[in-house]
């Protein structure tokens, strides 16, 4: 079963899972722009809570049940403005601003390194079949990420806000918590890896010291 809406491309529905093993990381591509490039069935049904999710980053700022879905909704955003940040052409990044502002010193991550620094680019996602040839070419990656930043400036006075202050660039590890309707409270960490085509690897699985709970719910998002 898919759900419209999971790919920013109609022919690209939900996958299924690279990596079939129980604590196997809910996994999606997505583009420079956040666009949804491919996403296998654990992560689609991990994020149906949220409806129409063509665009990670619109997602997060204009869909209304973010706001209930994520417990950190605010860390979700500056997270989110952070990876569409990672490379921006200099007219898009000071274009909400009006000015372009001094580049901020990274912060140190908890995982050791900054989090403005990108961890290493794979050549292909872990398990799974080379699936960077989904993504745009860099100009249309370009383009496309030009008029999602200028579309969420317009709709979403957070994201204006976090664009015109925010300067770290690359956050590669981050808490993920959700409220899940089927599944319930889920304490998840995101790993979000560049690729080689200029996308990223979006990887969302139980962190460290992770109790057997969380592990069975994600399993459970196999069976929704």
């Amino acid at each position: 079963m898919t759900s419209p809406g999971w790919s920013a491309r109609p022919d690209l529905p939900c996958g299924v899972c690279l990596d079939p093993s129980i604590a196997a990381p809910a996994t999606a591509i997505l583009t420079r722009a956040l666009d949804l490039a491919w996403a296998d069935r654990r992560w689609c049904r991990l994020h149906a809570p949220l409806g129409d999710v063509g665009n990670f980053a619109e997602a997060v700022f204009l869909n209304t049940p973010a706001e209930w879905f994520f417990v950190d909704h605010s860390q979700v955003q500056v997270a989110t403005v952070a990876h569409l940040r990672s490379g921006a052409p200099a007219d898009t990044a000071g274009a909400v601003a009006g000015r372009t502002t001094a580049r901020a010193r990274p912060e140190r991550g908890p995982h050791g390194g900054d989090r403005g620094t990108p961890e290493p680019r794979l050549t292909q996602p872990p398990s799974g079949p080379d699936l960077t040839h989904l993504l745009p070419s860099a100009e249309e990656d370009q383009r496309r990420r030009r008029e999602v930043i200028a579309d969420l400036s317009t709709r979403s006075s957070s994201f204006r806000r976090l664009w015109a202050g925010l300067r770290v660039s690359h956050r590669p590890r981050t808490r993920y918590e959700v409220r899940h309707p089927d599944v319930g409270h889920l304490s998840l960490e995101r790993t979000v890896r560049s690729l080689p085509g200029g996308g990223w690897q979006d990887l969302i699985h139980p962190g460290p010291g992770t109790g057997t709970g969380t592990v069975d719910s994600m399993v459970l998002l196999d069976l929704l």
